[in-house]
């Protein structure tokens, strides 16, 4: 009895120890073949999932050519080797410069590029030809072209270009550049600034900078008769601009500066008469920005600045 016990408890232990390496050396086909086992009626079908009815799915963006409003043959086009979408998407606000030179391409898009070329000779924009990336047989077709039906394609593209879509978009576009890029900065000295300072602000902003001011003055000849500068803010003298919100401003204080200079010969050192307006104001309860006072006086063609041999800056009528 000792002798079958002890054997039943050998068999136990060799059994114990067999089980942890059949298992770490076993090789999977156990779980291969325990499908066998498997009750067919527990197994469920496949079916589509359903969308939770409390997720609203999002719908799908259009694509860029669809986002912008160049009219049915620009949406037929695609657009990528024809021109630069981001340089397109600096018009966003987190951008600092507009890639004009893309803007003014997207206007001739539906053009065939023969036509485009002869446009823009006609307007002396010859140096932007070579963008186009004539062939050589399209370079020999269009000298070959007679000139009456060259003259026949300019005044068709200009006839596009006229086109009351086309004139909304280029309105539309350079509001946006204004609102974004020039009218803030405007507003940030003041709310006034000369026309040199506005041409240096542009120059800054439009890309690429060898034809960008050749460009924007185009357009300005071309669509903006009243100049870019006089159609989104005020012109206030010749050479001087004003955003909307200060033109009153300003109005008030040249009159009030006006009142102190009795005769030609009427001198006033600025800072005093700049003083004299401040305080003048300030009794019927109407305030001024630090610094918009003397901006105004010196900025205006109808006062003249000069410093004396002390190096005071005095003021007088031009």
């Amino acid at each position: 009895m000792m002798s079958y016990f002890l054997q039943e408890k050998d068999k136990a232990a060799q059994s114990a120890l067999l089980d942890p390496m059949k298992q770490a050396y076993s090789h999977g086909l156990e779980a291969v073949y325990a499908i066998e086992t498997i009750d067919v009626k527990s197994i469920r079908k496949l079916e589509p999932k359903l969308p939770n009815p409390g997720f609203k799915s999002r719908p799908h963006a259009p694509s860029f050519s669809k986002q912008l409003s160049f009219g049915e043959a620009f949406q037929a086009l695609c657009i990528g080797p024809l021109v630069d979408v981001k340089s397109m998407q600096s018009l966003a606000p987190s951008w600092k410069q507009v890639d004009l030179l893309s803007f003014f391409r997207t206007l001739f898009l539906p053009q065939s590029k023969k036509k485009v070329a002869l446009f823009l000779k006609a307007e002396g924009l010859d140096f932007l030809v070579d963008s186009l990336e004539l062939t050589p047989l399209e370079r020999i077709e269009l000298k070959r072209t007679p000139t009456s039906l060259q003259q026949e394609w300019v005044e068709k593209i200009k006839e596009a270009l006229f086109a009351p879509d086309s004139l909304s978009l280029i309105r539309r576009t350079w509001e946006r550049i204004f609102t974004l890029l020039i009218t803030p900065w405007v507003e940030r000295r003041l709310g006034l600034a000369t026309l040199e300072e506005l041409m240096e602000r542009c120059e800054r902003i439009l890309t690429p900078s060898p034809f960008a001011l050749t460009l924007m003055r185009w357009f300005e000849k071309l669509f903006f008769p009243e100049g870019l500068f006089g159609t989104f803010l005020i012109q206030s003298e010749e050479e001087l601009f004003v955003s909307r919100e200060v033109e009153g401003s300003r109005q008030e204080v040249m009159r009030l500066a006006m009142t102190y200079f009795y005769g030609a010969d009427s001198l006033y050192p600025l800072d005093e008469l700049t003083l004299f307006i401040e305080r003048e104001s300030a009794l019927r309860w109407v305030g001024f920005p630090e610094g918009f006072v003397r901006k105004v006086l010196r900025t205006t063609l109808q006062f003249e600045t000069f410093k004396n041999s002390r190096g005071k800056v005095l003021i007088c009528l031009a």
